[in-house]
This record gives C-alpha cells, structure tokens and sequence, in this order.
C-alpha cells in the first residue's frame, strides 16, 4: 500500500497517486440494497447494524455541539452501519454517511479542509497515503489515516469519498492497530462494491 504522510490537493504539493479498485466483487460476499438507493457488499463475519443508524446519527450531532458547536452535521446521514467481532473484544467497522456537498468547494479542497481540521483538533490523527481513482463515474479519493480518541483508542482508517448529484459519500472502514492489516483488503473489497444506484439529490429532504 502507498505510505504518503500528508494530505493533499494543495497547488504547492505533490499531486495524489492514481489508483484503481477492484470492480470485482468476493463470491463470499453478502449486498446489502438499501431501498434501491444504494448498495455494499461485505464478508460473512459482518454485521449489519441498520436498526442503531437513527440512535447513531443523533449522537454524533450531540457530541459535536458540546465538543464543537460551530461544526454542525444537519443534513448528514449515517445510512449504513455494520461491525466485524474481532478477537478479544475489538471491533472493526464499516459506516457509509452522506450529505449536501459544500457550495463552491472541489472534492480535493473538502478533503484537505477536512484532514486540516482533525490536525488542528485531534492530536493523535495522521494521514498514511493518499491517492485518487475513479468511481462509479465520478472522482474520488481513498485516504488511509490514524485517529485516537479518549473512547475509542487509536484506530486505522480506510475511506472513500466521492461527489455525486451534489452529493458527499463517504463509505469509511476502521479497525484497530493490530487487525487492520489483516483486514485491509477486506476493507478495499467493501469500498470497491459500493454502488450508488439513483439520483439521490431528487429524492433528498434535509
């Protein structure tokens, strides 16, 4: 995998890598279709946890005005959850949200802004690599990236992000240290089958 510390889409720093996903998805593999809207496939040992996307979309609203009031997450939506039991009580998680892209921003401008401020509030984030490809038709960018947290501990994180219909996806991966590797390419195999099947902008209420 690449190792590029750093974000990018600066006009002063060197251009992301290109790279290209597996459009193939693992025979093992369970899709989940969510009301023809979009679908993901994951391994066997993932869990859906579809019930809890509600409960989870109101707590991180709330977190964020007690721990940063000015950053508000109205018109995001956490639309997929599941988790992989992993040995020892860990757990890995795969999370999809999606939300209005910000008006005049380029996806390389909402990514650097993004790592720019987890830098600025997160003393343990560290971006890995960084690369582009092209998804479903659009651009998109694969960041590999460290966070901690007083919860959670450290974790490994893998995303994708992509624009589509004005539109902001995000379909993030993480796990802890020591089973990320393991998972990895499990975790590339989840991104590279997650399809947006309509235009969500039509059907999209705030």
């Amino acid at each position: 995998m690449l190792l590029v510390a750093g974000c990018y889409g600066s006009s002063d720093m060197t251009p992301a890598p290109v790279v290209e996903l597996d459009p193939e998805i693992p025979p093992n593999f369970t899709t989940y279709t969510s009301e023809g809207l979009f679908s993901i496939s994951y391994p066997p040992d993932l869990v859906p946890d579809i019930e809890f996307i509600d409960e989870l979309s109101e707590n991180a609203k709330e977190t964020m005005k007690t721990t940063d009031p000015e950053v508000t997450l109205e018109g995001t939506r956490y639309v997929f959850l599941g988790h992989i039991p992993i040995e020892g009580g860990s757990y890995g998680y795969v999370l999809i949200s999606v939300g209005p892209m910000p008006a005049g921003r380029t996806l390389d401008e909402w990514v650097e802004e993004e790592c720019q401020y987890e830098r600025n509030n997160q003393p343990g984030f560290l971006v890995y690599s960084q690369a582009k490809t092209v998804f479903d038709g659009s651009a998109a960018t694969i960041l590999e990236y460290r966070t901690w947290g007083l919860d959670t501990g450290e974790e490994r994180n893998v995303d994708l992000f992509t624009v589509k219909d004005g539109l902001l996806w995000e379909v993030g991966c993480s796990a802890k240290p020591e089973y990320f590797r393991d998972y990895e390419d499990t975790f590339y195999s989840i991104l590279s089958s997650f399809r947006i099947l309509t235009n969500w902008r039509s059907r999209w209420t705030m």
